[in-house]
């Protein structure tokens, strides 16, 4: 169990690391951050993966009543989300609405996730009408799920759940699970296109849409794919040292301090480059300047039970 825990904390470290790695791609490649095959590898699976393993972890609060829930959820999810949206708010401007909506945008999709999976599985006794059916109610949804990616999301929630129920076997045949998902991963790769999958539905318009049902389709494929091809790698690595266990651990705190940043980069520093090569190694500098500070600055927070609380969630 304690190997898990850390293959696991390794994982997260290295799946905040890419996040942060990818806003730093994005901002600094300018219009067509799209242009850049890190950029496009890494925004493949990234998030998919955070979801995922939110998933992973999920059981337990499926277990507590409706209110202990909600309470428990709401402090850990929507209570920093807001209070680094009003930050972001302070620091940056904007419209504050869509600040308060849409900043910190995977805080409060994971929100929802946890949210309807808590009342789907109260509802759904059947394990295999569950999982189809969070599997393939949103993907068919008519619903505008832009803003918090639930059709892409909820589905890398429920396969973390599904994952963990199976780990024992994922564990047992990892070689196979490596190679398969690899595969699968590596045969989809080639027609990944940021611009056009990275945010689409099936409805275009009010209409149903075949071809768009099949990018979105690739996408959640490709996505849960790559997430299970680090996963069953990184299961390997049973070996770590305090500074990866404590990013795996402050994930929460370092997305968010890094969204700020990353209007600060967009909007102030103004830095942008055509060279692949001269993008990744400033965003990589970067990188490694922002993770640093902003551990400190967790380190700090956790030292005060009320900014704890606020900023990262945490009730001590």
């Amino acid at each position: 169990m304690k190997e898990r825990v850390i293959f696991i904390d390794n994982l997260k470290a290295f799946a905040i690391i890419c996040v942060i790695l990818g806003h730093a791609l994005q901002y600094l490649a300018g219009a067509n951050p799209a242009g850049l095959v890190s950029f496009n590898l890494i925004y493949t699976f990234h998030m998919p993966l955070f979801m995922m393993m939110s998933g992973y972890f999920a059981a337990s609060s499926f277990e507590l009543s409706i209110g202990e829930f909600l309470t428990k959820k709401s402090i850990q999810l929507l209570l920093p989300a807001l209070v680094w949206s009003c930050c972001k708010i302070i620091l940056s401007g904007g419209n504050i609405y869509n600040n308060l909506i849409g900043s910190f945008w995977f805080l409060k999709s994971v929100f929802v996730c946890y949210f309807i999976t808590y009342f789907a599985i109260k509802i759904v006794k059947k394990k295999f009408i569950f999982y189809f059916s969070m599997f393939v109610i949103p993907l068919f949804c008519n619903i505008d799920f832009s803003t918090y990616m639930l059709n892409y999301m909820l589905p890398s929630f429920v396969f973390g759940i599904l994952l963990r129920e199976n780990i024992n076997y994922i564990l047992k045949y990892r070689i196979f699970v490596i190679c398969s998902s690899l595969f699968v991963y590596l045969l989809l790769l080639p027609y990944w296109n940021f611009n056009e999958f990275h945010y689409t539905s099936i409805w275009q318009n009010g209409t149903f849409d075949l071809y768009y049902f099949f990018v979105s389709l690739h996408r959640i494929v490709l996505g849960l794919t790559g997430s299970l091809f680090l996963f069953a790698v990184f299961s390997y690595i049973n070996k770590s040292n305090y500074i990866v266990l404590s990013i795996g651990a402050s994930t929460l705190g370092l997305y968010a301090m890094n969204g700020i940043f990353s209007d600060i980069q967009r909007h102030v520093l103004h830095l942008q480059f055509d060279n692949e090569f001269v993008c990744l190694g400033i965003s990589l500098l970067l990188v490694f300047i922002q993770i640093p500070v902003f551990m400190y600055i967790i380190k700090f927070f956790k030292g005060y039970k009320i900014l704890s609380l606020l900023f990262l969630g945490i009730k001590k």
